[in-house]
């Protein structure tokens, strides 16, 4: 593996991240091209930094405020007082245990620019072939409607192309087409615990590449993954402790998180390439592949895509999507509907006015119906880009409001989403997905249409959803 690492490294390179830049169409280019001139420049680091919290993201506030309040870093020290463990809120996780998960605070902002500059140098394609196998890994380390259009496309080609194997890698989760000897198959892999089970080898690697950046920012970044954490009881603060690590340990918190999982998944599917082109064992792929993560020291669940020889495209997953056959006969990705549903009707404390776009006064005098409708009524007006769907369309009909349409796309709806509404999924590619038959599909269809706030909704397709997307 020390060939496959040194080839990581090498891509760490200003030159690969300069041209990486040339072709970025979206997630904000002029951002990562002035934080890298100021790097070039010398200049305070704090100014990318800032420019890098304004990436388009779901923590795009937290990562803003963070950034405010870290002074320029100039020592190889972490910038971080203490790293506190607390409970993860999980939703629609039964029989899940509580996950602790690591807070940095503010500290883990401190030159955010250099995971950011290897995550664009890691997003080309990396080709190996060993015993007349070719396989092509691409990594998603910018996640981008354009690019998951290309990844889908190239992943269902590959399983027509015999000794070719197509991975797809996004942190921890990949999946894996191809076909060997003529048999094509398919499966979703996952590593267990990615996150709590990094060792050093990938510390070492990302520390590498970081490097070629500023030493200094990547010493500080691998440093504050070895400090001791504290926890405290909320109900007796008298209850505290620590935990302190013989090693390094990779929180949840850290920025390091996708970057130190995007070279384990590589390992692991470079290493897989070799398993299969010694064994060549394709009826038992799934094994060969866990037996590959082993060899990494790595845990791995695998969920074939169907039969080995007959894989099924629609049961593929990857960035919550799949590829579903439209009524044209074209594979366009589409929302696994589990991640739609699974808190759709839910919300967690009290709504506010700028939730539901009311004035104070209109928000006062609305009934919890009205304010719910109009919540949920954003919620779905945010998925205008999606392919359309018979649940797709019922909920656009029972939560129709054209001025909330028209104030949220500004809001939510990113210019540079791939717009997929014309696309017409085909009802028996949905029924593939989620093992269901069209009465059934047109019976969930129908209780959408009359969803009321305050009720649920259970039925055989909906009971089915929540198996296939969430093993529930």
């Amino acid at each position: 593996m020390t060939k496959f690492y040194a080839e990581l490294v090498g891509r760490a390179r200003r030159s690969i991240l300069e041209r990486s830049l040339s072709t970025v169409t979206s997630w904000g280019r002029w951002i990562y091209e002035s934080a890298y001139a100021n790097l070039v420049e010398a200049g305070p680091t704090f100014i990318s930094r800032r420019l890098l919290a304004e990436i388009d993201h779901e923590k795009r506030p937290l990562r803003r405020m963070y950034a405010e309040r870290i002074a320029d870093l100039t020592q190889p020290e972490p910038c971080i007082r203490k790293v506190e463990l607390k409970v993860k809120d999980e939703v629609a996780k039964v029989g899940k245990h509580p996950r602790i998960f690591t807070n940095y605070g503010a500290g883990c902002m401190a030159e955010n620019e250099l995971p950011e500059y290897i995550k664009v140098c890691l997003d080309e394609p990396f080709f190996w072939t060993e015993g007349g196998i070719t396989m092509r890994v691409d990594v998603m380390a910018k996640p981008r409607p354009n690019r998951l259009d290309e990844m889908f496309t190239t992943a269902l080609e590959a399983m027509t192309r015999d000794n070719h194997i197509h991975v797809m890698v996004y942190s921890d989760d990949s999946v894996y087409t191809g076909c060997i000897d003529g048999t094509p198959f398919a499966f979703n892999g996952d590593v267990s615990s990615n996150d709590s089970s990094q060792h050093a080898p990938a510390f070492g690697v990302v520390a590498l590449m970081m490097a070629q950046f500023t030493r200094d920012g990547a010493t500080a970044l691998i440093r504050q993954c070895g400090l001791p954490f504290t926890w405290e009881d909320p109900d007796d603060r008298s209850n505290s402790g620590s935990i302190a690590y013989a090693g390094l340990f990779q929180g949840s918190g850290t920025v390091l998180t996708t970057i130190l999982n995007h070279p384990t998944s590589c390992a692991i599917a470079r290493t897989f390439l070799h398993v299969m082109a010694k064994s060549r064992n394709v009826a038992a792929v799934d094994l060969e592949y866990k037996a590959a993560a082993g060899m990494m020291g790595y845990e791995v669940t695998c969920d074939l895509c169907g039969p080995i020889g007959a894989p099924v495209p629609e049961k593929i997953q990857f960035l919550k999507r799949s590829p579903m056959r439209t009524t044209d006969g074209e594979w366009v990705p589409s929302i696994n509907y589990g991640c739609l549903f699974r808190s759709f009707g839910y919300v967690d404390g009290d709504l506010t006015t700028k939730q539901v776009r009311m004035t104070p006064a209109e928000f006062a005098n609305a009934t919890d119906s009205e304010l719910a409708n109009r919540m949920f009524g954003g919620v779905v007006a945010g998925w205008k880009n999606e392919p359309a769907t018979p649940w797709l369309e019922a909920l656009r009909s029972r939560f129709s409001d054209g001025t909330l349409v028209s104030a949220v796309k500004s809001a939510i709806i990113q210019e540079t989403a791939s717009d997929r509404s014309h696309h017409v999924i085909d009802c028996d590619s949905l029924c593939t997905r989620y093992d269901i038959s069209l009465t059934e599909l047109h019976e969930f269809t129908e209780r959408l249409i009359r969803l009321q706030v305050g009720q649920d909704v259970v039925c055989e397709a909906s009971t089915a959803i929540y198996r296939v997307d969430y093993g529930l």
